[in-house]
């Protein structure tokens, strides 16, 4: 019976980090009170890998955007937070360039990532919708003009 309960706590799935703490932008899901960054057991289930490359079909616009086209989107992870920060959006554009963001459905608080590798295994395990252990959904962010 013992061997049914551990001393351990389990990891989190995911880490709150309050807006004020992150730089992101004030047109960008403005209600959201924070963000939450994927746990490792989270990013395990969706297939990344610690030091692993970026998965296939993703391309450098730039420095801390990319990109990857899949059926009728475009998947975006981007940098929140200048260059050497470790917070990575989750994103991504219908066709209208209407930017769309994966959140958690309680407060629509966008899911972040702390490597650019994580959050395209995110993106891609969400696409088209979130599937288990992601409690997530996508939420409009902000309307491109």
């Amino acid at each position: 019976m013992s061997e049914l309960f551990s001393d351990k706590a389990a990891r989190p799935m995911f880490e709150f980090v309050a807006r004020d703490e992150t730089e992101m932008p004030a047109d960008y899901l403005p209600e959201a009170p924070g963000v939450m960054f994927a746990g490792e057991d989270m990013l395990s289930a969706a297939g990344y890998v610690p030091g692993s490359n970026r998965p296939q079909g993703w391309r450098r616009l730039w420095p801390g955007n990319y990109r990857k086209y899949v059926g009728k989107h475009i998947l975006m992870v981007r940098q929140s937070g200048g260059a050497r920060s470790e917070r990575w959006t989750i994103e991504r554009l219908d066709q209208d360039y209407k930017t769309e963001a994966l959140v958690f459905p309680f407060g629509n608080v966008p899911i972040f990532a702390r490597k650019y590798q994580a959050a395209m295994r995110l993106a891609e395990h969400c696409y088209p919708m979130p599937r288990p252990p992601v409690a997530g959904c996508w939420q409009v962010a902000r309307v491109q003009r």
